[in-house]
């Protein structure tokens, strides 16, 4: 979560030449895609098996740096541009795996566990 949270306080600064996350992933692949914006419509998504406690902080988080009061919704699914979609993956070993990908303007975070995010 703590990646996390650095990566959006930092204003979502993917598109500078020299990528900075911590902890710096393993691998790394620069795609194009659409802009992710966050805006007040922004709603943050997750599933039941997600931990809830992960994107609360998350709401409290970025209502502290923004302003926004952004909507928790229990379904991953039929999500609108500038969502901030959770899901949890299935079938792989490693505790500490996650991904992050921005798609039609959407923000997907993946993650093996709720500790991963």
């Amino acid at each position: 979560m703590r990646f996390l949270y650095f990566l959006l306080c930092m204003g979502f600064h993917l598109f500078a030449q020299e990528i900075s996350l911590v902890p710096y992933p393993t691998s790394l692949e620069e795609l194009e895609a659409s802009p992710f914006l966050l805006d007040q419509e922004s709603r943050l998504h997750f599933d039941l098996k997600t931990g809830h406690e992960e994107v609360k902080f998350l709401q409290q988080t970025l209502q502290s740096v923004t302003g926004y009061d952004l909507a928790i919704v229990n379904t991953y699914k039929n999500t609108q541009k500038g969502a901030i979609v959770f899901q949890l993956l299935e079938g792989h070993q490693n505790e500490g795996f996650y991904t992050i990908n921005v798609d039609k303007g959407r923000l997907y975070i993946k993650a093996v566990s709720a500790s991963g995010f």
